[in-house]
């Protein structure tokens, strides 16, 4: 069985030794630009990935928004009151 702990390792090891020389021949056989046409995509799909599989574990988690919502609320509510007092004077 594969440990996530190996896979990580397996690319800390493969993409500093292989990385340098594969973008040297991109770069040469190519454009630079190309190097950042092929990183968006790995980008975008490693932040999806990221939202999908890894969660906060309980502790980390935030209760409900409601108290939340209600607390923003009312401080931009007295944040504009204040501004609107300000100006008046």
């Amino acid at each position: 069985m594969i440990r996530p702990s190996s896979i990580f390792g397996m690319g800390a090891m493969v993409g500093p030794a292989i990385g340098p020389s594969l973008g040297g021949w991109i770069v040469d056989n190519f454009s630079w630009r190309l190097i950042f046409f092929i990183n968006v995509p790995i980008g975008i799909l490693a932040f999806m990935m990221t939202l999908a599989f890894i969660r906060d574990p309980a502790y980390i988690q935030k209760p409900g928004r409601g108290a939340d919502v209600i607390s923003r609320s009312c401080r931009a509510r007295s944040r504009l009151r204040s501004r609107c007092r300000s100006r008046d004077d």
